[in-house]
């Protein structure tokens, strides 16, 4: 049984085909996201260590680590730039 543009109302191929291209780009976003934040700690981390303010750098960590200790895909890339 098609519809009137002879599409298979049973096995329609257009949704089908356009959800994992949409799905495929926003992990992609996603993961361009949290490059672009580990960047920028790691460089915030080289600021204070260069700064001699090693101390309020781990006060920020643990700041971080509290806030945001549910989100788990952050959380082993920030554990690694701390």
């Amino acid at each position: 049984m098609t519809n009137a543009c002879g599409i298979s109302k049973r096995y329609p191929t257009m949704p089908m085909a356009d959800g994992p291209q949409r799905m495929m780009k926003t992990v992609i976003q996603t993961a361009i996201r949290l490059l672009w934040i580990m960047s920028a700690f790691e460089q915030a981390k080289r600021c204070y260590e260069k700064a001699g303010l090693e101390t309020a750098w781990l006060e920020l960590v643990e700041d971080v680590r509290e806030r945001h200790s549910r989100k788990y895909g952050f959380m082993p890339g920030f554990e690694h730039v701390s």
